[in-house]
């Protein structure tokens, strides 16, 4: 009977998985080598983990592998939860209840489900059975996948051991750059690398518009004196006469010209005469 890989344990970040995948890799803890049965699957308690090797096309023979890993539960669609995907558990049809684990409060009578958190990465470290490196003509083989497979519920989740308690794992040091995350951004979507990229636009504003100059004054510059006009009996013509001929009058005093000039006469029009004859 397959035992998991690690028991009672909460991962918590990529950090706590690149150790338990860095752990199995040095033959620390085991890797799952086949699908559970039935009876392993009905074995599942909250803090079980699981690492697993996915089977791909250049996979060797020998090689402890599969093409996925189930446990025997339903559930929902999966949910980014740092650099995890996280799923919750469906309950059975026929229980008369359409909860999920994703609720945010287990009420008393009710089954605590159990939460599914999934993590992936690409072995870089490649290497056979004497220790060296791949050759140049293995290079076109991809590497290695590892999942690993962590299993908690609500009520347990803070109950649980963390890397941090296990001797085996605490003062582990994993080297740089032998796991890379296997999870990729999908077409469309801003990924890490594009959070922090600027546009190469330059944005171009109008400028505001200028505020009028106000002219000050100086204090020696004396105000400004009115003149009077005078308005004597001679200045203005006669009452006697038309209003056109007083603004003409007035037109010509002020040497201007006037804006109530009669218009001239239209042009005579010159039609054939014709006699009527009766």
């Amino acid at each position: 009977m397959q035992v998991p890989t690690l028991r009672n344990v909460h991962i918590r970040s990529a950090a706590d998985a690149h150790k338990l995948f860095y752990a199995v890799q040095l033959g620390i803890l085991p890797k799952i080598d086949k699908r559970l049965d039935a009876n392993e699957r009905a074995a599942l308690r909250p803090g079980d983990v699981y690492v697993w090797e996915e089977k791909g096309p250049n996979t060797d023979s020998f090689s402890v592998s599969m093409e996925r890993f189930t446990e025997g539960k339903s559930w929902t669609a999966s949910r980014v939860r740092e650099d995890f995907l996280m799923y919750f558990e469906s309950p059975k049809k026929g229980k008369g209840s359409a909860r999920t684990s994703e609720n945010l409060v287990v009420r008393p009578g009710e089954q605590d489900l159990y939460i599914k958190l999934t993590y992936s990465v690409i072995r870089e470290d490649v290497k056979d059975a004497s220790g060296l490196s791949i050759d140049a003509d293995d290079k076109h083989k991809k590497p290695p996948k590892w999942h690993m497979n962590a299993y908690f519920t609500k009520l347990t989740e803070g109950q649980l051991r963390t890397i941090d308690d296990v001797p085996e794992l605490r003062d582990l040091e994993v080297p740089d750059g032998i796991f890379r995350s296997a999870r990729t951004t999908k077409p469309g979507k801003r990924g890490e690398g594009s959070r922090t990229a600027t546009s190469s636009v330059k944005r171009l504003y109008a400028p505001f518009p200028n505020q009028p100059t106000r002219r000050v004054r100086s204090q020696d510059t004396p105000p400004p004196v009115p003149v009077p006009i005078s308005a004597g009996p001679s200045s203005l013509p006669s009452s006697s006469m038309s209003p056109v001929a007083v603004s003409d009058a007035m037109s010509q005093q002020s040497g201007s010209i006037s804006l109530h000039q009669p218009f001239p006469p239209p042009a005579p029009s010159f039609y054939p005469e014709v006699n009527w004859y009766f």
